[in-house]
């Protein structure tokens, strides 16, 4: 089914801009930015040019008292809705567009249940088989006031009809999701079942020219009332790697539900490495402090290595997008959701040089070291910053490796660096 919906939202697409040759001659990206340029007057915007009162129903924009579908310059007020604070931001996220073209599609069938449009389907009307996908179609091009007027036989001219008419005979045939799930929270579905193969739906299904953004994260989103589960009602509103298990849905009789994560809401994030290995020192040498006047001036931590870097690293961003793992060998995930990327890894393959770097690597303040545990040591690990002199964790240490079983073992290390999550 999904290959024959993503090839009804394509044609659709083209259909909604008038612009087919244009909009093939576009990249991906520009097909989001482009079509609303020429049509801003009618109050279209996007690659779907999705009309203002949509966009109000779905609760994005409120629209200011003066403007109209015809008349509208987006002068409104953006509500915010999935970190989408304008029409620039609107415009600039594919991703966007193409959840709320699916949201539309359900708010669609919702009302054609509603209204009884529903059970036309199957039937033939003036030679033309009435399906789902031709409702959807001409309720997106020529608004749900078009298809009531059509079938309850008034107000309808005959120009019309021939419109919604031919509307239906092209977008016939096409796979739809609400035949089968009745457009129960389909949006939300769809996007799970992609998250969970890593990667979005192709833009354009008979060329596949180019996949959406590559999806690694999403947020945890329950019902909110007191049927869901306590480990369920614990992650609402966290932030999870795709690779992550369970995902929302997954257990038994799970009513939770992943929604996408924009990086307009999210990121991209970018560690202010000074302020955080500031805050690291300023840590570490409180506690050294405290642990020279209970009489133990050891030139070791307490074992916090990972509580007092990500302490750092989270005060520093001002917000916190996961749950925190147990160990220190498991937080290059967690720092991932952060904004760092991986930069240098040691797998006990080349040569290392005397502080242990692999070859080509320089540390830069802010990065960080995840490194494995080996046999009969620490099973936990160990974390660590740069902060532009040496590296720390809940200590100042000699060197990145941080002990002398480590630095004899040399386990395996990865080192990751602030930057954009995408």
């Amino acid at each position: 089914m999904a290959s024959q919906y993503d090839t009804f939202l394509f044609w659709l697409a083209q259909s909604a801009s008038g612009h087919f040759s244009e909009l093939q001659g576009l990249s991906p990206q520009n097909q989001y930015r482009k079509i609303q340029n020429d049509e801003l007057r009618t109050g279209r915007i996007g690659k779907y040019q999705i009309n203002m009162k949509m966009m109000h129903a779905l609760g994005y924009y409120l629209p200011s008292v003066i403007e109209t579908d015809e008349t509208s310059q987006w002068r409104g007020i953006w509500l915010g809705r999935r970190g989408l604070k304008s029409l620039d931001a609107f415009l600039n996220h594919p991703i966007a567009q193409e959840y709320i073209v699916r949201e539309e599609m359900c708010l669609f069938w919702k009302w054609f249940r509603k209204l009884g449009i529903d059970k036309y389907t199957g039937e033939s009307v003036r030679s033309t088989l009435v399906t789902e996908s031709g409702l959807l179609a001409s309720a997106h091009l020529f608004g749900l006031s078009a298809l009531v007027s059509f079938f309850s036989k008034k107000d309808a001219s005959e120009y019309s009809i021939n419109r919604l008419l031919d509307c239906m005979k092209f977008f016939a045939g096409f796979q739809t999701p609400y035949g089968e799930l009745g457009g129960k929270n389909y949006a939300k579905s769809e996007f799970l079942r992609y998250l969970k193969i890593g990667l979005a739906p192709r833009i354009f299904e008979s060329t596949k020219s180019a996949p959406w953004e590559k999806v690694e994260y999403y947020i945890w989103r329950t019902q909110g009332d007191d049927r869901v589960r306590d480990s369920h009602a614990s992650n609402d509103g966290e932030i999870f790697s795709v690779n992550d298990s369970p995902c929302p849905g997954d257990d038994y009789n799970c009513r939770c539900y992943a929604e996408e994560c924009l990086d307009s809401e999210y990121g991209p994030l970018i560690l202010d490495t000074g302020k955080a290995t500031k805050l690291l020192n300023r840590a570490v040498d409180s506690l050294k402090r405290e642990q020279v006047s209970n009489g133990n001036p050891n030139e070791f931590g307490k074992g916090y290595c990972a509580r007092y870097v990500a302490n750092a690293v989270e005060e520093t961003l001002g917000k916190t997008l996961s749950k925190r793992p147990d160990h220190a060998k498991d937080f290059g995930s967690w720092l991932e959701m952060n904004g760092f990327v991986p930069i240098a890894k040691w797998d006990n393959s080349g040569s290392l040089s005397d502080l242990g770097y692999i070859e080509g690597y320089d540390p830069n303040m802010g990065d960080v070291v995840i490194i494995q545990p080996y046999p009969d040591g620490n099973s936990s690990g160990h974390m660590a910053m740069y902060n532009g002199e040496q590296w720390v964790s809940d200590f100042r240490q000699r060197d990145m490796w941080g002990g002398p079983g480590y630095r004899r073992r040399k386990p395996d290390y990865t080192i990751y660096r602030s930057g954009s999550r995408y």
